[in-house]
């Protein structure tokens, strides 16, 4: 008989413990530290650090045998920092530099060797003409075609025309430097600052281009012009080809 009251005493113990826990609400963290993501097979997909549930800090994706994708730097929601990318293998194919989204700064990419592929400095999201590429066993790449100019002037429309092309014949964008443009960028082959508007890479390409200059009747014109011709190389990077014309009419 006490055995058995005992028992009952026990069960009614362990009944009202399971409802106390069963009751009791989880405390729930509303603005986390770090969110983690998962694949189907429970390897790890990606890392995200939080401030105020934006992105902000290191965010690492995985590939689904566990090797690291990418890392990514945010500010505010932001990529801000150097973001790399990386190949299955586990070697890097490429480093960006960001700022408040936005491309600023050395772009490299590397072949799956480890040797440097390309460089490029970018500014407010604008490559510029510094490219650099390399091949598999690190030589630079110093083929590229000559951005051929040449100009004749018709004074009866009183314009000067411009006529501009690749020495390949490959397909670009041409246009003139606008030298109002905030995107002022450094020439390292001249020393000079060129400028490269932000929608110049949106025109569409072809295979050369006229540009017109024009002048009043009783203007005597001597200028220095800027033409620029973007394209992309096999390796899919934007290499940009200015050159210098003076024009001149009178």
């Amino acid at each position: 008989m006490k055995y058995f009251i005992l028992l009952l005493l026990s069960s009614l113990i362990l009944s009202c413990s399971n409802e106390t826990k069963e009751t009791t609400p989880k405390k729930e963290n509303k603005n986390p530290s770090s969110k983690t993501l998962y694949y189907e097979n429970g390897n790890i997909k990606a890392i995200i650090s939080l401030k105020d549930s934006k992105k902000d800090g290191l965010s690492t994706d995985y590939y689904e045998n566990g090797n690291i994708h990418l890392k990514v730097m945010y500010k505010n929601n932001l990529k801000h920092g150097e973001n790399i990318w990386f190949f299955e293998n586990g070697g890097i194919y490429r480093k960006s530099e960001y700022k408040e989204d936005v491309k600023d700064g050395l772009e490299v990419y590397y072949y799956e060797n480890g040797i440097k592929q390309s460089e490029q400095t970018f500014k407010k999201g604008q490559p510029t003409p510094d490219l650099k590429e390399y091949t598999k066993k690190g030589k630079l790449k110093k083929k590229y075609p000559k951005l051929i100019l040449n100009q004749k002037t018709d004074y009866n429309t009183n314009t000067i025309i411009i006529n501009a092309k690749l020495s390949n014949n490959k397909s670009a964008i041409f246009n003139i430097l606008d030298k109002e443009s905030p995107y002022a960028i450094l020439n390292n082959k001249s020393d000079e600052t060129i400028f490269i508007p932000p929608e110049f890479l949106n025109k569409n390409k072809e295979k050369k281009a006229i540009f017109s200059v024009f002048f009043s009747p009783d203007e005597v014109v001597f200028r220095t012009v800027t033409i620029a011709a973007a394209y992309k190389t096999y390796n899919r990077r934007v290499k940009i080809l200015t050159k210098n014309i003076n024009i001149a009419a009178n």
